[in-house]
């Protein structure tokens, strides 16, 4: 035998942290960057244009999970980080040049300041749990520094004929 439910609509208690089944996506956020080509020549993060979501937990407990894909062209050594309100989202990985606390740190021995010729694809992907339900903003940064900065760019290379973008989504997990 089998039992079907049918509702019309489902009430959250009265906490207002709406209906929390655990495991389950409470709300997902999208940004996409389309800028033709972002220039960096930092040795301080930059966030990379567009990439920005704003969002207000529904539940502390909640995880926060991050993914973003990045075009970009190659340099000696260029690190990347997820920022929430202005800060990385890591505290526990060593410097790297002086860069700290970035997800991904991106080495090319070949490479030894700066190729804006060749693009190539960029995945990084993080989590948090919430914490509080405080309204935070996250962003994702990066930059080209190994002893100095160098010229990298973001969505295109120098030559501007290999255009793409660059996304982020952020994603509230019930806990």
């Amino acid at each position: 035998w089998m039992s079907i439910l049918k509702v019309d609509t489902i009430n959250e208690k009265t906490s207002g942290n709406g209906v929390a089944i655990p495991g389950h996506i409470v709300a997902v956020h999208n940004a996409r960057s389309t800028v033709n080509a972002q220039a960096i020549n930092s040795s301080s993060l930059v966030n990379i244009t567009g990439l920005s979501i704003t969002i207000t937990p529904k539940n502390a407990n909640n995880l926060i999970v991050m993914d973003a894909t990045i075009p970009t062209t190659n340099t000696y050594v260029t690190n990347y980080a997820f920022l929430k309100d202005g800060n990385t989202t890591v505290t526990s990985l060593a410097s790297t040049s002086g860069i700290a606390n970035v997800q991904l740190i991106q080495y090319m021995p070949e490479v030894t300041n700066s190729e804006t010729s060749q693009c190539m694809q960029v995945s990084l992907q993080h989590f948090e749990t919430a914490g509080n339900t405080n309204s935070r903003t996250y962003t994702v940064a990066c930059n080209s520094y190994w002893g100095s900065a160098y010229n990298m760019y973001v969505n295109n290379r120098s030559g501007g004929d290999m255009p793409g973008f660059s996304t982020f989504r952020v994603m509230e997990i019930a806990q």
